[in-house]
């Protein structure tokens, strides 16, 4: 992929074959995350402490407006689509059969239309700010969700809006930071639930520093002897 669509700002990624030999000063968050998935998060900073990172536990680094603010933009694709769908997909486009999720959002950002272009410039700026962290720490660490996977249905769109949109909020709280910043994360499996589903640990970097999040996921992969659901 690099050498069809090449990126002359963005450092080169190569092919990973190993871990890194550089060791690591990482930042561990799990504020906002349930028992389980915390756990989790700090079994895998264990293990790689053990390889010779440096892991630094810390709280929410970043604003709780930066997360209001993704959510308005959230809302405001739903809008785009729930008005303007035909002009995407066509004039077979009925909006009249979107999903309760969809029309909740729209009617969201409708209701929110003036304070969209602030939240927009505060989510541009963000990008700023993320690699500020990143001046400090070379991995952001996290618990990829907020929750063990629920039972099928949990995170239904059919839902009323007020509950889907919750229970979204509640689910990934760690994962928009990379959305909105564009840095580069991977999420890998730790450990598995109380009711044997798995559970995964975010590793997150500085943008341009995929490879390094590359290596240090190799690395965890082989050090965390995942065992397969297969298996079990």
């Amino acid at each position: 992929v690099e050498t069809r669509f090449l990126k002359p700002k963005m450092p080169s990624i190569g092919r990973v074959r190993s871990p890194g030999t550089e060791r690591l000063k990482i930042a561990l968050l799990t504020d906002g995350a349930d028992k389980e998935c915390s756990e989790a998060a700090e079994h895998a900073a264990h293990l790689l402490a053990q390889e010779g990172h440096t892991i630094d536990p810390i709280q929410m680094p970043f604003s709780q407006q930066v997360m209001d603010d993704f959510f308005v933009l959230w809302s405001g694709m739903a809008f785009s689509l729930h008005r303007f769908g035909s002009v995407f997909t066509g004039r077979g486009f009925d909006r009249s059969r979107t999903e309760p999720l969809t029309k909740g959002l729209s009617r969201s950002f409708s209701q929110q239309l003036l304070k969209a272009p602030s939240a927009f410039r505060r989510l541009k700026k963000f990008a700023h700010d993320y690699a500020e962290f990143f001046k400090s720490y070379d991995c952001l660490m996290s618990p990829t969700l907020g929750h063990a996977p629920p039972e099928i249905g949990h995170l239904s769109t059919a839902e009323p809006f007020e509950v889907s949109f919750n229970r979204a909020r509640e689910f990934f709280p760690f994962t928009p930071y990379q959305n909105i910043s564009g840095a580069p994360a991977i999420s890998m499996p730790a450990t598995l639930s109380s009711k044997g589903l798995p559970i995964g640990v975010q590793f997150a970097g500085a943008w341009g520093q995929d490879k390094a999040i590359l290596e240090l996921a190799y690395e965890f992969e082989a050090i965390s002897n995942w065992k397969h659901l297969y298996e079990r």
